[in-house]
């Protein structure tokens, strides 16, 4: 059997002819679905006459689509909009009517999903816009699809994407409360005023194409943008609305399970004149489709009219399948022009990959439109014409260039030979004769920024900063670095700030010679600083002939632009944080914490606050107890990971809090994923290490500790941590040698002080492991952990006396300041004293210190063979 455009469709057809069959058949569908009965019949006749198989496939849709009710998962799309308001049937709600703490103004607009009201918050005093499912449609679906739309929307927080507020519910009726937005839809604008200005299509594609970008690196496609779904203000802000029909991507699927989020692909949703061609073939959405939907939109601002929109549907099923794109008119930029055939590429392959490329390309073109007209009002037209030429050539070359990453201002040479496998990142300077430099946090925190972003490309060793550190101390040569370092390449570079621009330059050397490979050098706003150095990052990796992951390039490209005030105020926090005293911790909180109160969706300051709370809760930095101090790091840590899920930092900080609340799979599986994020992520493998080594998993945990080492071979807490491992391994002559190496390079290390005592008391050494805790309290003036550790070396000293009088002393000190149970329960237990050992030893599981994650490996030869020994560790899981 043949349609009646001559195409075979019976059981020999080939798949695009029933790929095409059933995308005329989903045209029809999409445009009658919404119809009275009546009308619906007639469109239907008309659209399917001459062909009965294909007016039966079209009404099997919609007897199925009636059936299971997925008309609700059509959203009533541009509800907000004055002027465009769908046909209202009898209200549910009348005005006066209360939701909760909200009074109903007035309906705003019904469609297929339900019903939108102008509504009062009578709590924040603001007006809000309620979506309740429609007349008539009630029960669990219809609660489903409501529900769906606002889990969708409460991922994203984002200027340019309508908020929602709250999930409600008031006497049986769940309803979801929205930020109202008051304007008009980009629909009734372009049908008002026609085609666009091009400075108009630039500012609010840009906005549209990075609240995809935002919605995409949050795992959401929204899968039916429009012109109607797209708000603009009184004051020209932009606002992407209705994530009715948006799902989650598939990688971002599995994450989201655990939430019992739907998944489910709808095969039938969008609206058509913006449908991409693969899901007009049945095929799933993903963010590309959305990237051909905003091409359809630039079209239709820049033109008047989407591109390929017919007189009936089956036509711009046709079209959007076969036909080119119309030509445009004269005089819209050719820069432009190219963003949108990108964009309305047939293969999802050639479009922009990620809707960042997008946002990049028109602000490009933003940018040398304005150098253009700066160029008009100050040159006569003789001297013009020549340059004119010249920036729209620049211009054409930005739009094709932007899609791959490539930027104006950026210059590289050749990549290496070879691939490279491990790099050490020199710390970023100040080009030579800038007046003052950089700030130190400024420079310091790009520096571990980009060492962190070159290692999330999957690269074998990136060195950790500190121990690039300490080669500048050391002023040693390349051919010394590669020796010590293993290292095949040395990235150097500077940083430079000029008015809102910054400037990355950075060169590639091998290590061995010192000789040149490659270089790049990329400026872009300081808004997007932390863009910049993920372009670096992946150039970088393209330099060292390094090939990276499909996740790692995403990840690359979709890091947004940040508020420089936040920027600066994270970076402040970075800077105290690696100083590492209760001082610096509680400073870098106070910046941490002002960046998320600038911008609650910036994922790193979060991540950031979480690392300082865990810190203030040990006992070897901090002074206050981990139970005030561990929850707040875990709910900073979620919030990080909510927002970005790829943060290999904040993972590892989840892995650490949850090996210490005694969650041992759970902490496990954080700093895998951590690692696998950043496998240079140093601090990952180490604290890795600790949870291996509670487990008396020896032989993982001193793999883990010797590649922190590799990774951060001059750091003070790697190097001690790699000896604590060793200890907790029985390995005690090892583990002192390595305390001893730690010393020789800063003798003020009290961490490797306390450590090298325990192990000292451990072997019978009593003397020397006194005077290493009394060197501890001079340097710490008299802290508690090393009085207490001089108290229990007393203890087995036989020195009862001086013991006992100075645990009274620390007990009396203690009524105004924190000390760690753990500790107190030791003296006591080397003093004799089980049962008071013991009480101790309860409050420090009641407050989950520590300590009791090692009672497996701990030296406690008075305690173990008590039977409330084992009682303890069944009950914190390692029985």
């Amino acid at each position: 059997m043949t349609d009646p455009r001559g195409a075979l469709v019976g059981p020999g057809a080939s798949d695009t002819a029933r790929r095409e069959r059933f995308a005329r058949a989903k045209a029809i569908f999409c445009e009658s679905v919404e119809l009275p009965e009546a009308e619906r019949d007639r469109v239907v006749a008309a659209a399917c006459a001459g062909d009965e198989a294909l007016r039966r496939e079209v009404e099997s849709l919609l007897r199925s689509d009636s059936q299971d009710a997925t008309f609700l998962e059509r959203p009533a799309a541009a509800l907000l909009a004055a002027g465009e308001r769908a046909p209202i049937a009898v209200p549910q709600l009348s005005p006066g009517a209360r939701l909760g703490g909200y009074v109903v103004d007035s309906l705003l607009g019904t469609g297929g999903m339900g019903e939108v009201y102008l509504a009062r918050d009578t709590r924040l005093r603001r007006r809000v816009a309620i979506k309740i499912v429609g007349n008539g449609q009630s029960g669990e679906r219809a609660d489903t699809a409501l529900l769906r739309e606002a889990r969708h929307a409460s991922v994203l927080s984002h200027p340019c994407i309508c908020g929602v507020h709250e999930v409600g519910e008031s006497e049986g009726r769940r309803f979801i409360v929205m930020e109202y937005v008051e304007g008009e839809t980009l629909r009734a604008m372009v049908a008002r005023r026609g085609p666009l200005p091009l400075a108009d299509v630039l500012r609010q594609g840009g906005r549209i194409a990075d609240a995809l970008d935002h919605a995409h690196t949050r795992g959401v496609v929204h899968r039916d943008l429009k012109s109607a779904n797209v708000m603009v203000s009184g004051e020209g802000d932009t606002k992407v609305l209705d994530f009715g029909l948006a799902r989650w991507l598939p990688d971002a699927a599995a994450r989201q399970a655990s939430a019992s989020f739907d998944t489910e692909t709808l095969a039938l949703a969008g609206t058509l004149d913006y449908m991409a061609p693969e899901v007009l073939l049945g095929g799933a959405a993903d963010a590309r489709s959305d990237i051909w939907s905003l091409g359809v939109l630039l079209h239709e601002m820049a033109e008047g009219a989407p591109p390929f929109r017919r007189g009936t549907p089956v036509d711009t099923v046709s079209a959007i399948l076969k036909a080119d794109p119309p030509p445009f008119r004269p005089g819209i930029a050719v820069g432009l022009r190219l963003v949108i055939r990108r964009c309305l590429s047939r293969k999802p392959a050639r479009r922009y990959q990620c809707a960042a490329d997008v946002r990049q390309a028109l602000e490009a073109l933003g940018r040398h439109g304005q150098a253009r007209q700066r160029l008009v009002a100050g040159l006569a037209w003789a001297e013009l014409r020549p340059r004119i030429v010249a920036i729209a050539a620049v211009a054409l070359i930005a739009a094709v260039l932007l899609g791959t990453g490539a930027w104006l201002t950026s210059r590289s040479t050749s990549r290496a030979a070879a691939p490279m496998r491990a790099l050490l990142v020199m710390p970023l300077a100040s080009p030579p004769g800038e007046a003052g430099g950089e700030p130190p946090y400024f420079a310091e925190g790009l520096t571990e920024a980009l060492i962190a972003e070159i290692g999330g490309t999957g690269i074998d060793r990136v060195i950790s900063r500190t121990s690039a550190m300490a080669v500048v101390r050391g002023r040693k040569t390349p051919r010394v670095i590669a020796g010590e370092l293993q290292v095949d390449g040395i990235l150097d570079g500077t940083v430079n700030r000029t008015g809102d621009r910054v400037r990355l330059s950075v060169r590639l050397l091998k290590a061995a010679t010192g000789q040149e490979v490659w270089s790049t050098s990329q400026e872009r706003p300081a808004s997007e600083a932390a863009a910049l150095v993920a372009s670096i990052a992946a150039a970088v990796a393209g330099g060292m002939n390094h090939p990276m992951s499909d996740e790692a390039a995403r990840r690359l490209s979709a890091v947004r632009a940040v508020r420089p005030d936040v920027q600066e105020a994270y970076l402040k926090g970075r800077y105290e944080w690696n100083l590492r005293t209760e001082a610096s911790l509680r400073r870098a909180i106070d910046y941490y914490e002002s960046a998320v109160r600038m911008d609650p969706t910036y994922a790193p300051a979060n991540a950031g606050l979480a690392d300082c709370y865990n810190q203030l809760g040990t006992v070897m930095v901090g002074t206050g107890s981990p139970a005030g101090f561990r929850p707040m790091a875990a709910a900073a840590a979620i919030k990080a990971l909510q927002v970005d899920s790829t943060l290999s930092e904040a993972h590892a900080t989840l892995g650490y809090i949850r090996h210490y609340e005694w969650q041992w799979s759970e902490s496990e599986r954080a700093f895998k994923r951590a690692i696998q994020l950043n496998p240079s992520n140093a601090l990952a493998h180490i604290w890795y290490a600790n949870l291996l080594a509670s487990l008396r998993r020896f032989p993982e945990a001193l793999r883990e500790v010797e590649r922190g080492r590799e990774l951060d071979p001059f750091s003070l807490v790697v190097n001690t941590n790699v000896g604590w491992t060793l200890s907790y391994a029985g390995r005690l002559d090892e583990a002192i040698a390595q305390y001893r190496k730690v010393l020789a390079i800063d003798p003020a290390y009290v961490q490797a002080r306390l450590r090298l005592g325990d192990a000292l008391q451990e072997t019978g050494q009593f003397e020397a492991a006194l005077a290493e805790f009394e060197e501890a309290a001079r340097l710490t003036g008299g802290g508690f952990s090393s009085r207490t550790a001089i108290a229990g070396v007393y203890a087995l000293m036989g020195r009862r006396k001086h013991a006992g009088a100075l645990l009274d002393e620390i007990l009396r000190d203690a009524r105004g300041r924190y000390v760690s149970p753990s500790t107190v329960a030791d003296v006591y237990e080397k003093l004799g004293l089980v049962d008071a050992a013991f009480d101790w030893l309860e409050r420090a599981y009641a407050e989950h210190s520590n300590h009791m994650a090692y009672l497996a490996v701990e030296w406690h030869p008075g305690l173990k063979s008590d039977p409330r020994y084992a009682a303890l560790m069944r009950r914190v899981g390692l029985e």
